[in-house]
């Protein structure tokens, strides 16, 4: 961004602490009716539907009313009225018209469907890989990286007493490390899945 920008302005990644990026989201009441996907879908179903209507008025009769005042030979107050219908005689034209917009409304239908499946699978696989990672996450916190942190500690005490030759403490040493970075393998998928849930909300948690 610094290079791209020709500006005083200095872009930088903010340093947010990692307790704030753990809070869960909240999945109790989230829906995806409201997403933006399925938004455009049901307008052009709304469209389709429109259209529908618009080619039916087409075979009703219309009806027209005219009025007009008439001064005859000098003599004023005269009133004309004229109604009208027009009836449609040739229905041809219209209705493959009125056919082409019911294919029209049950594609935009299908679409629908479509969409909402395809989001459904996708946010609940999404939603799956998140509480997995967020419970993958939550034992290491609580239980795996405090006993790695012990493990070290022990570790570094007993080769100092001379309990331990120095090949046992680095395989200690090495176990202690192994499990801290699967944590933050395991915090950084949680991220991941979190990120990617969040699109599917109707709201930022």
């Amino acid at each position: 961004m610094n290079l791209w920008f020709v500006t005083d302005t200095v872009f930088t990644v903010p340093d947010i602490p990692a307790n704030q990026l753990e809070s869960p989201l909240n999945l109790i009441s989230d829906s995806i009716d409201a997403h933006p996907v399925l938004n455009v879908s049901k307008q052009k179903v709304s469209v389709a539907e429109a259209a529908i209507k618009e080619r039916r008025s087409q075979f009703l009769p219309k009806l027209s009313l005219q009025y007009g005042k008439q001064e005859i030979s000098g003599l004023p107050g005269l009133h004309q009225f004229q109604v009208g219908i027009e009836v449609p005689l040739f229905f041809a034209p219209e209705l493959g018209r009125s056919q082409a917009a019911k294919i029209e409304h049950t594609i935009a239908n299908q679409n629908l469907q479509q969409s909402q499946l395809e989001l459904a699978a996708a946010y609940q696989n999404i939603r799956e890989q998140y509480i997995k990672w967020l419970n993958s996450w939550q034992y290491y916190r609580d239980t795996a990286l405090p006993m790695a942190r012990e493990q070290q500690t022990g570790a570094v005490t007993a080769y100092q007493e001379g309990a331990i030759d120095y090949v046992t403490f680095l395989q200690n040493m090495r176990e202690a490390i192994r499990i801290e970075v699967d944590s933050w393998n395991a915090f950084g998928n949680y991220l991941d899945s979190r990120y990617q849930l969040e699109y599917f909300l109707k709201t930022s948690n």
